[in-house]
Formats: structure tokens, C-alpha cells, sequence
């Protein structure tokens, strides 16, 4: 993650923001979030290089950081940018992917997808809510997906059976969908239609598509609701992705999401999708993990564990509430990893700190 101080059409002499962040690159960053906090707020008097107030270049701002991210990462690695940004302003889309933000209000956040997609953002995505079926859906069905874990462990290796089970299900049904999807951004980058299409945009004569924010095209053939169960099918034949059912069009439906699937998926009839033959094993997973990093992915998830657990051990937290907060199911199972990590009860590791 970074964020940072970039001057508004700088000189060529002038120090370029992505000269700092080299060396993480070169300690095998492959990618970026920038979090942008209007940092030109911060100087009213300012007047940058080209002439502007902080006032005037507050749009231009985090366009020129996009690009100076942009064009340093290609020329440092000869690679494609795997760069997004949270908040949205025109023009950034040439050189960042976007973000709606927040799980918290995960609603509004499918619908803040579907306005940047109106207003030429084509590569938008929103963090993953984790922890229900309908998060899982909704952020496994857009352009990219992301697991945001930078105050609590969102990981699929936390939740309960039953949404583990959910989640993989859906990992492997995206990977599966990679040739549709790549295809889809593709015509994205070549024609500005975004990837995850409102309703308007390929119905604009139905007006029963005119207002719908629970659903959307995922490309030309997929249709996605999310946090409804009333799901409107615009003209043509359409078929539930989960049950085969076939339905006719231009109609509301009440639908009721089977087991094992956390929201409605329809494919335009007649459409033909590509699909990749799932083959990935945990072991060959691990073993590419281990072989990159040196280190056992269990091993690496453990001392992220447990590193974490000493601090929040360390600021006064209860035993019971770090083992939740770091993942494990019980202050027993916590307490037995602890110690046998660190070489102290948790309990006793607490009582030094206080």
C-alpha cells in the first residue's frame, strides 16, 4: 500500500514518488493500492510546479501519482501494472484500476462499482465481504477480486466449513471463468465498455433496467444479482447457472439461491463461455509458495499469527480476544500455538507487559 507526495507536472529534474518505492519492487512487490487522503490539502498556500493551487490540481492530483506508478513499475520491471486505487476522478482509469472501498457497506459499494463503470472507470472492483455468502458472491462475479486484511485476518482459511466450502467453490468457478473474463477486459481496454455492466448500458429501451443497482452484466452473457432475491430478466432466454432452469424473459422473479451458492447467476441463452479446466492442487500451490519465498505457506500464516498476537497482547488485549481477532477458534487452541511458538503461555506473556 502506499501513499504519497507527487508534485503536479514536475520538471524532469525533479524527484520522482515511485523512486522510493524501487527497493520494494525489488524485494518482490508485484503490485500496489494507493490510498489517497487529499495530501494537497495539507499546503492551501502551495503552488505547485505547473503553476496551480492545491485547490486546482485536487482532480489532476491522483492522475499524475496514477501515472507516475504506472510508468515507473513498466519501466522497472518490463511488466504490466497491477496497480489500483481507491477513490475515483476522471482519467485515472488510463493507468490504475479502481476500487469502491469498503466491505463495510458492501451494498452501496456494488453500486458505486456500477457508476464508475458509467463514467468510464472499465476496471473496477470492491473489497471482498468475507464473512457472508453474499459478499463471496458479489465480489468473485466482478472484474478482479480482493481479500482486504489490513486490521482484521479476513482470510478463507478462518471462516467456519460451510463458507470455506462456499469460497472455493467460487475461487474455482473464477478461475474457470478466466478466458470469458480476460476476453471481457480485452473489449474493455479496446472500447471503454466496462466489465461490469450496468443494466442500462446493454438494455437502455427497457425501462425496468433504468434503476436496477442489485444487478448487472458481468460481460455480454452473464447476469449477476447480489443482495436480492428479486431479480429482473431482461428480453431473450436465460438460464440459472446453478440448476440448469430455463426462463423466459422480460419478467420479475422471486429467486430462492440454492445450497452451495451464494446469489443468482443467469447465462443469456444461445452464449457461448469459454471455460478453463480447473486443475489447481493445494500441494503444487505450496510448493510454487515455498520455492518463491523460501518459506512453508503455513509457516508464513503462522508467524503473521503470531507476530500480530504479541501486539495486541502487548496493548492490553484479553487472551479470549486475540486468539478471535488472529483467527483461531477457541483460547485453547491459541494458547497451545503460542506457546509453542513464542516459548511462553500467552497468559504469562501478558502478565510481563503489565
Amino acid at each position: 500500500m502506499s501513499e504519497g507526495i507527487v508534485d503536479g507536472e514536475r520538471n524532469d529534474s525533479e524527484e520522482v514518488w515511485y523512486d522510493h518505492l524501487r527497493k520494494f519492487v525489488d524485494d518482490g512487490i508485484s503490485g500496489f493500492v494507493l490510498f489517497l487522503k487529499n495530501p494537497m490539502f495539507s499546503h492551501p498556500d502551495r503552488i505547485w510546479s505547473n503553476g496551480m493551487t492545491s485547490a486546482e490540481l485536487h482532480n489532476l492530483y491522483p492522475v499524475l501519482l496514477g501515472k507516475q506508478m504506472h510508468v515507473g513499475f513498466r519501466q522497472q520491471t518490463n511488466t504490466r501494472p497491477v496497480i489500483h486505487m481507491e477513490k475515483g476522478y476522471l482519467g485515472m482509469q488510463q493507468f490504475v484500476a479502481s476500487t469502491a472501498g469498503t466491505f463495510y457497506n458492501a451494498r452501496h459499494a456494488i453500486t458505486a462499482v456500477l457508476n464508475y463503470g458509467l463514467s468510464g472507470h472499465v476496471n473496477t472492483s470492491t473489497n471482498m465481504h468475507l464473512i457472508t455468502r453474499e459478499g463471496i458472491h458479489a465480489d468473485y462475479l466482478l472484474a478482479w477480486s480482493r481479500i482486504h486484511s489490513q486490521d482484521h485476518f479476513h482470510h478463507p482459511d478462518f471462516l467456519e466449513q460451510p463458507l470455506h466450502e462456499l469460497f472455493q467453490r467460487y475461487a474455482r468457478l473464477r478461475y474457470r471463468l478466466l478466458p470469458y473474463l480476460y476476453a471481457t477486459a480485452h473489449v474493455a481496454a479496446r472500447t471503454g465498455m466496462p466489465i461490469a455492466r450496468a443494466m442500462p448500458l446493454l438494455y437502455p429501451d427497457d425501462r425496468n433496467c433504468r434503476e436496477l443497482s442489485r444487478q448487472y452484466m458481468l460481460g455480454d452473457f452473464l447476469l449477476v444479482a447480489v443482495y436480492t432475491d428479486q431479480v429482473y430478466l431482461p428480453e431473450g432466454n436465460w438460464i440459472d447457472y446453478w440448476t440448469g432452469k430455463r426462463y423466459s424473459g422480460s419478467q420479475w422473479i422471486t429467486y430462492t439461491v440454492p445450497a452451495g451458492a451464494g446469489g443468482p447467476l443467469f447465462v443469456r441463452s444461445g452464449a457461448i463461455i469459454p471455460m478453463w479446466r480447473f486443475a489447481l492442487h493445494p500441494f503444487h500451490l505450496s510448493r510454487l509458495f515455498k520455492k518463491e519465498t523460501g518459506t512453508a505457506y503455513s509457516d508464513y500464516v503462522m508467524a503473521i499469527r503470531m507476530t500480530q498476537a504479541k501486539k495486541l497482547l502487548s496493548a492490553g488485549h484479553k487472551v479470549y480476544e486475540t486468539a478471535s481477532r488472529c483467527g483461531f477458534k477457541d483460547a485453547g487452541n491459541f494458547s497451545k500455538a503460542f506457546s509453542k511458538y513464542w516459548g511462553i503461555p500467552p497468559a504469562s506473556f501478558k502478565a510481563k507487559r503489565e
